[in-house]
């Protein structure tokens, strides 16, 4: 069996490899990401910020990639507000 560019892979190789790296994320930072779900549910939004901020930038865009429907843990309101939030990167 030849190993395929990433481009030449089928939808649902690419959608499984995007959930690999999901859950990758996910079990590294589990803590943070309960906590997150925790502050959605209690309606505190300056937790799920604080705790959103604790991730870094790759890791916020892996978890934001995967939509509920394909195994995301957040529902789509969720990630569309933890999409919208600004935070200042510091290196």
């Amino acid at each position: 069996m030849s190993l395929m560019a990433n481009n030449e892979l089928t939808l649902d190789e690419k959608r499984y490899r995007r959930l690999l790296r999901y859950n990758k994320v996910v079990e590294r930072n589990l803590t943070t990401i309960i906590a997150i779900k925790d502050g959605f549910e209690s309606d505190d939004m300056l937790r799920v910020q604080e705790c959103w901020g604790e991730l870094e930038q790759s890791e916020q865009l892996v978890i934001h990639s995967v939509a509920p429907a394909y195994g995301g843990l957040f529902t789509t309101s969720q990630r569309n507000y933890l999409g919208s939030i600004e935070l200042v990167w510091q290196p």
